[in-house]
């Protein structure tokens, strides 16, 4: 039991998602945070459009958790996923109901999908993101630093990059200007 309320604690320290596991009596595990534009502190730096938008990698951070939490010591792969709808995130203090949902799909596999609402009613859920967790190793190898060098060896710079989004609506405060260098290939890059 001790084990269990730590990993609870560490998925809802993790950036808030995926939150914290809910005990049900089906075969699905489930996870719920609350989301809000101050919470984790982040999200408000991340617009498009002047609008609050949850960040894609933040799903993808919350899968990469659930799939440790549920096999701590085997590699997991993220499969077929589909982000099918923004999470917008209102700036009035706000927050929103997320559930990230997983189904048995065989074995060692899940059907996963990540939902929301509005955490002041009982309204519809919004699904924001299908797809499949597998407990298993990488079907590809892993490229080398020294590769990936080698493939990517033309600079980026920075300042440009930030203003070609700036430019499309996509506004990325301090906390998303993580971005030290850039290097690009003809159809790869390596930051």
């Amino acid at each position: 039991r001790a084990n269990s309320n730590r990993s609870r604690r560490q998925a809802n320290e993790a950036g808030a998602l995926p939150g914290n596991r809910l005990s049900l009596a089906t075969g699905s595990v489930v996870f719920e945070a609350r989301i809000g534009a101050d919470q984790p502190a982040f999200v408000r730096q991340h617009r498009v459009q002047d609008r609050i938008i949850l960040p894609g990698t933040a799903y993808l951070a919350a899968l990469a958790t659930v799939g440790r939490l549920l096999r701590p010591h085997s590699p997991c792969v993220v499969k077929d996923i589909s982000i099918v709808e923004a999470m917008l995130i209102e700036d009035d203090g706000r927050t929103r109901t997320v559930q990230t949902i997983l189904d048995p799909d065989g074995q060692d596999a899940f059907h996963v999908r990540i939902l929301s609402r509005d955490s002041g009613t009982d309204g519809d859920w919004t699904l924001h993101l299908s797809g499949r967790i597998a407990i298993e190793d990488p079907a590809t190898p892993l490229t080398s630093l020294r590769e990936a060098q080698q493939v990517c060896s033309v600079p980026v710079p920075l300042d440009e990059l930030y203003a070609r989004f700036a430019a499309l609506g996509l506004e990325f405060g301090s906390s998303f200007r993580t971005i030290r260098s850039l290097a690009s290939g003809s159809s790869q890059a390596l930051g």
